[in-house]
């Protein structure tokens, strides 16, 4: 819990700081996570076609995104937590971890 809030904070830093005057929003944090959940399993089978990608994204294990914990499970579903985080005196203060599995 404590990684993924802290992953959240970091993408919050890097991406602010590599576009100053920018605010983060939910939309860019999800594509970014598909993204990188993308990544990942084509990390873990070793391609990027898409059946290997489909088999890749069955073994993903507990992957700390910036918006949610995920791992694959049988109902096609990825997030374990959602962490619900507000932007105060721009600083990221978390308000809840959403447990979902």
């Amino acid at each position: 819990t404590d990684n993924g809030v802290a992953a959240t904070e970091e993408y919050c830093t890097n991406i602010v700081e590599a576009n100053p005057g920018f605010t983060p929003t939910l939309y860019d944090a999800s594509t970014y996570d598909a993204f990188m959940l993308f990544c990942e399993a084509a990390n873990l089978v070793g391609a990027t076609d898409p059946e290997s990608i489909n088999e890749g994204l069955a073994m993903i294990e507990n992957f700390e995104g910036v918006l949610a914990n995920y791992s694959y499970h049988e109902d096609h579903t990825f997030a374990n937590q959602v962490y619900n985080v507000q932007i105060q005196d721009q600083e990221l203060v978390t308000q809840e971890v959403i447990e979902l599995y």
